[in-house]
């Protein structure tokens, strides 16, 4: 006997990795892949460089220049698809200083320091000048966004007005 049977194709396979994006140099970003299934064979990112966890459909990327990564994935019946998404990497240096400071505060203005992004790790200096060019604070090699290793707005001893 013959019996006509319609079998239904399985949905095809699809990975999205979203859109582009853009960061400041020394920050990271979130790789989320999505996937229509639960159920694959296996996956590759490329490149590998500079990914947090490169076996895992979700990791963090890091890179120091502008980059594309892409991701295929095969199912188990040997089909493969991939995605791809460029991490921009703006190289700008974040930096700010404050215009003011009171000191001495009990809000978050009493120090002024250096504030930057990530992509500054080291102040190599930082020095205070009096209206007649007379030093009054000097700091080296230090961390920024740290308030303990800025000025308090003293002199001498005194408060500075």
């Amino acid at each position: 006997t013959d019996e006509s049977v319609t079998v239904p194709a399985p949905p095809q396979l699809t990975v999205e990795l979203g859109s582009d994006v853009t960061i400041s140099f020394g920050d990271s970003t979130l790789l989320q892949t999505q996937l229509n299934t639960t159920i694959y064979g296996s996956f590759a990112w490329s490149p590998q460089d500079n990914l947090q966890t490169p076996d895992s459909l979700v990791t963090w990327a890091k890179p120091p220049q502008s980059q594309i990564y892409s991701i295929t994935v095969v199912d188990t019946t040997g089909c493969s698809v991939s995605d791809k998404v460029r991490i921009t990497v703006v190289k700008a240096k974040r930096i700010f200083l404050p215009n003011a400071i009171r000191p001495p505060s009990n809000e978050l203005n009493d120090i002024f320091t250096v504030f930057t992004g990530a992509e500054i790790s080291r102040v190599r200096a930082m020095r205070i000048y009096d209206r007649w060019g007379e030093l009054l604070f000097e700091n080296k090699n230090f961390v920024p966004n740290e308030p303990q290793f800025g000025w308090n707005g003293r002199a001498r001893g005194d408060e500075v007005t």
